[in-house]
């Protein structure tokens, strides 16, 4: 997993391949990380590369979200057309975040 700091403050994820146990635990760590800092109060998951999508995966997007709304941070999922988009409209994680692209 990349992560990057755009000059616009934001904190960009980008998970990548299989966003299972080991990635979503990872995941949910680095978001954590973040959020005990004083900023960004934007934190991006770019998810364009992600192939596949557990209920781990579901689960992590889910408590990630919960922790960024506690701390007043937002999270977007940035998502493009394609396999990625694919899972989390399946998930139906698309009408519960903030997605574009």
């Amino acid at each position: 997993m990349n992560s990057t700091r755009p000059a616009r403050g934001a904190y960009v994820l980008r998970p990548h391949g299989k966003l299972d146990a080991a990635a979503a635990a990872a995941l949910v760590a680095m978001v954590g990380g973040e959020l005990n800092k004083d900023e960004p109060r934007t934190i991006v998951l770019d998810m364009r590369a992600v192939t596949s999508l557990s209920q781990s995966g579901i689960s992590a997007l889910m408590a990630c979200r919960r922790r960024a709304e506690q701390a007043g941070t937002e999270l977007q999922l940035r998502c493009t057309p394609g396999p990625a988009l694919a899972l989390l409209e399946e998930s139906g994680l698309d009408r519960v975040f903030h997605v574009r692209d």
